[in-house]
């Protein structure tokens, strides 16, 4: 999903800027709760369904949260965490907020190593679906001018925002049929 820079400018000339949201999991289904939180102007969301495809859009998109699942296509999760970690520290910037997703079937005793193994990567959370907008308020925490980073977004943006969730649907769509 590509988002112009007009679409970025519009956003923060009309109110507080977008989170750019990147979900790196090849179940696109299991985020339709987020999907609607894009519909209604909250978030940016962008899904890819592998780590190389995820490296590639870092290149170029700033993100300010992760959310990836602990298997993928190319890469473990843990794989791709420790990446985004190096890259941020070789770019001398603060690392983007990174979330791992735990599977469906995950027992307690799963769960809790899942969550030391993903701090002890550099990963800031684990989530289980369904994720909701609450989740990511809590993943992003506090913005660099120590205000909290509210998902709320610009009317403005509402069109552009339809425009790039219905070509991530059709990307899908060309995906399954491929």
């Amino acid at each position: 999903m590509i988002h112009s820079s007009k679409t970025q400018l519009a956003a923060n000339k009309i109110g507080p800027r977008l989170p750019n949201i990147v979900v790196v999991d090849a179940r696109f289904d299991a985020y339709k709760q987020l999907a609607q939180s894009e519909r209604l102007g909250k978030l940016n969301l962008h899904f890819r369904a592998s780590g190389a495809e995820a490296i590639r859009l870092a290149r170029f998109q700033r993100v300010d949260a992760w959310l990836i699942a602990t298997e993928l296509d190319d890469m473990s999760g843990n794989d791709l965490v420790e990446l985004l970690q190096r890259k941020s520290d070789s770019a001398g910037r603060q690392s983007d907020k990174i979330a791992l997703i735990s599977p469906k079937k995950t027992s307690l005793q799963q769960l809790a190593r899942l969550k030391r193994d993903s701090l002890e990567i550099g990963a800031d959370a684990v989530l289980s679906h369904p994720i909701s907008l609450r989740d990511l308020e809590e993943i992003l925490g506090v913005n660099d001018q120590g205000q909290q980073v509210r998902l709320a977004g610009a009317m403005g943006s509402c069109i552009e925002l339809r425009i790039a969730v219905d070509a991530a649907l059709i990307s899908i769509a060309l995906l399954i049929v491929g």
